[in-house]
């Protein structure tokens, strides 16, 4: 898979967390995750794109208005990548700074996609 298509899944999958529509988080998703995709944090381990989508509407009812930011450079080689992230809460503060790693499938969606905090804070 080209770095290329990487890096759109990568940015698919970015959008489909920012998307409060569920169609549209949905139709991401289809372009972006593997249907037995595994998202992880330290909080909770997901399988599957609609399992993903459960938890992607359940954050946006916790924490309505919240944001992700990419903060650095994604790294891609072979089938894998990293990149740091952070989520901005509704007040603009810094709540969670994390890494992220993951892996692509052959037909050009992420298969995995682990993120280990790596700052939280009171937020």
């Amino acid at each position: 898979m080209s770095n290329e298509a990487h890096l759109q899944a990568i940015a698919r999958y970015g959008a489909a967390w920012h998307e409060t529509d569920p169609d549209k988080r949905r139709a991401l998703l289809a372009e972006a995750f593997a249907e037995n995709g595994v998202f992880e944090d330290p909080l909770d381990y997901v399988v599957g794109r609609e399992a993903l989508d459960a938890h992607m509407a359940r954050f946006h009812q916790e924490r309505a208005g919240a944001r992700f930011e990419v903060t650095s450079a994604i790294d891609i080689h072979h089938h894998r990548h990293r990149f740091t992230w952070r989520m901005i809460a509704p007040d603009g503060q810094i709540a969670v700074e994390a890494t992220n790693f993951g892996t692509i499938d052959g037909k050009g969606r992420l298969l995995e996609m682990i993120d280990f905090f790596d700052r939280v804070s009171g937020s």
